[in-house]
This record gives C-alpha cells, structure tokens and sequence, in this order.
C-alpha cells in the first residue's frame, strides 16, 4: 500500500515469528479465500502465507501444444522472471483476466516485439489490448525474460479511469515470485494489516 511501510511490516513479521500453518490457513480464509485442505502442505511457518498462495495462484494453469489456458482464481501467482520472453506479457493478461472473474474483459491483445534488443537487453515492447472496450497502451521496458512490473500501475490507472471500485494489488516473497489480487483497497489493508504480506 502507498502508505505503509514495507520495512516496518518486515519487523513486525520478525516480531511474531513463525506462524503455525494451521493458523494460516484459518487466517486467508477468515479474509474470504476459498483454500483447499491439500494447501496446508505448502505451509511454511518460516515463510507465513506467502507459499500457499503461491500455490494457490498457480493452480488452474495449463500450456498443452503452446496453448495456455488458466481457471478463474481468487490468486494469480508468477515468477517475474519468466520462461518465455516472448509470450510473458500475454501469460500476464491472461492471469488477470482469469482473476476478475468476468468483471474485465481484455481483449485484442497485441504485442510488438520489433522494438526489442534481445542481445542487449534492451527496447521497449509495445503492449495494447481494450480493456472493456477502453483502449490500453503501454510501453513496457525490455529487460530480456523479466517482466516490467510497472505494467500493473497503467492497468490500474485504466481501472480508475473505467470507474472500477477494484485494483491489481500484488504481494510478493521479497524475491521473484508474485501473487496478485484482484481487490478492493478496503480488502488489500486488511489482507496487509492481517498476514503483514506488504501489498502494492
């Protein structure tokens, strides 16, 4: 959140300690996730919350023959380091799209990789879509198989312009691995305030 300090929910994290993986799991779905029993086992009392939801968000993902297809979830986890460079940004959408549950629709997706330095890296690629029927633009930075995260600010400033009371709020492990929610602010500071997984 633009207001709170990642630094201080990180020694509030350290101050707690480990939680217990059953408390977790009573803790996300007090917060309204739908987490399956078979979830407990990617509890780490280490590293509360962070690996069930990464397990979470990846569920539903299939790629048979190129073909990659995700479930509507309540979580959309990836490695900002992606497998495939040139299809990372439709993988992203892809994600999004299944977590607004049909309440964006984003289509027309085009990328345009003819701006890209792939020895350097360097570039630019050329992201556009509609999303519910708004045009979207953004000229996301090439930085080989990584993903521009600042990609998830213009989404949101689509959704604002759009009138939607939901944003894209992610969480990560401090390393490369993110799981993003669609939600209302009211739930990301509550999600924040209880797990004290830092939200942006």
């Amino acid at each position: 959140m633009r207001d709170t300090d990642e630094m201080e929910l990180y020694d509030r994290r350290e101050e707690r300690g480990p939680v217990p993986a059953e408390e977790q799991l009573a803790v996300l779905r007090r917060l309204g996730l739908d987490i399956p029993d078979p979830e407990i086992e990617q509890a780490s009392p280490e590293y509360a919350y962070l690996p069930i939801l990464l397990s979470l968000g990846t569920r539903g993902y299939r790629r048979v023959d190129g073909v990659r297809t995700r479930q509507p979830s309540q979580a959309f986890s990836f490695d900002m380091e992606a497998d495939d460079a040139e299809e990372m940004y439709r993988d992203y959408f892809l994600g999004l799209q299944s977590l607004s549950e049909g309440e964006l629709a984003f289509t027309d997706l085009t990328v345009d990789l003819s701006q890209v330095d792939w020895e350097g890296p360097g570039g630019v690629v050329d992201v556009r879509c509609a999303i519910n029927g708004t045009p979207f633009q953004y000229s996301a930075a090439f930085q080989g198989d990584w993903l521009d995260m600042d990609i998830q600010a213009a989404v949101n400033g689509c959704l604002e312009a759009l009138g939607s009371e939901k944003r894209f709020f992610a969480t990560s492990d401090g390393g490369q691995y993110v799981t993003v929610f669609f939600c209302t602010e009211e739930w990301a500071r509550a999600f924040e305030e209880t797990t004290l997984c830092h939200m942006s």
